[in-house]
């Protein structure tokens, strides 16, 4: 399961495409999971450094006099990247970028978000920001925001999310290709070969019960028939069951200082209701609600 990628970062002079400027672009090339090559250069821009991307950065309006313009770092970057697949953190904000400073010519659309990838396979970490992954997962890093720093944590970052896929079950990828697929990007791409990956692997590793449904679906006959649909089981007294977290229920009889809380009981009405009906509930509940323990009950 190589990886073939450019992960790439830029700086920025504000946040604002076409109106702010590119200051530094970094990039790291990996070829079969490999660091192959790297790409920094500051960029001369005509707007000032401001005092927060200064000291954000470390990069100053003198350290950019002199330097090439967008103009002639940009097609050397291109030519770095060839034909490869671009990765980034948060590739929208760096994404953005770039297709300003192309007029039009445009960037693929299949870019690979690390944050989304991340996200699927780290959803514990504390934050997803790449100085806290950074932080959570060991990664090594000599700072943040400076081009290459990033791009190059960004880089240790995929790797490890793609160690993480190695390790899923054929049919807890293929759920999400599926999915992901509806809305083709790069993370759809990154799962659709992985699922390609582990298919042609399958003999030899276990595959789980989730693939075998979805072959299911498609044979409907056999070892993959369709399970036979089970009547929905009933919760057994639901009134008893909310009662648990009224004024006068078992919680307040035995918790001091217990507080009865009306938002928290309809929820949890809910989510019975729910349970009884065999159908979705999303739930919207702010800081304080006790939506844990409404779940939990």
């Amino acid at each position: 399961m190589a990886l073939n990628y450019v992960v790439f970062d830029l700086e920025t002079t504000g946040l604002v495409p076409g109106v702010d400027e590119i200051i530094e672009i970094g990039a790291v090339k990996l070829l079969d999971g490999e660091v192959t090559g790297r790409f920094q250069s500051l960029v001369h821009c005509a707007r000032e450094v401001t005092g927060p991307v200064q000291r954000l950065t470390g990069i100053s309006s003198a350290d950019l006099s002199g330097q090439p313009s967008l103009a002639e770092v940009l097609p050397r970057f291109l030519e770095f990247a060839g034909p490869l697949p671009l990765a980034a953190h948060n590739a929208a904000f760096d994404a953005g970028f770039l297709n300003a400073a192309l007029a039009g010519t445009g960037l693929p659309a299949n870019y690979l978000d690390t944050v989304e990838l991340a996200r699927l396979c780290f959803p514990l970490a504390p934050n997803f920001r790449l100085s806290g992954l950074a932080q959570f997962l060991g990664l090594d890093a000599e700072g943040f925001h400076r081009a290459l720093n990033d791009a190059s944590v960004t880089a240790q970052l995929l790797l490890r999310c793609n160690n993480k896929l190695r390790g899923w079950d054929l049919g807890l990828v293929r759920q999400l290709s599926l999915l992901l697929g509806m809305n083709p990007n790069g993370l759809s791409v990154l799962l659709q070969e992985r699922e390609q990956e582990l298919t042609r692997a399958f003999p030899n590793r276990l595959i789980g019960p989730g693939a075998l449904y979805l072959a299911a679906q498609q044979t409907g006959a056999g070892l993959f028939a369709k399970p036979v649909q089970k009547e929905k089981t009933r919760l057994e007294e639901p009134a008893r069951i909310a009662g648990v977290l009224e004024p006068q229920g078992p919680l307040a009889g035995n918790i001091s200082n217990y507080q009865y809380r009306p938002g928290q009981l309809k929820m949890l009405q809910g989510v019975l209701n729910a349970f009884e009906t065999g159908t979705h509930l999303v739930v919207a509940a702010g800081t304080g609600t006790g939506k844990t323990l409404a779940y939990l009950v």
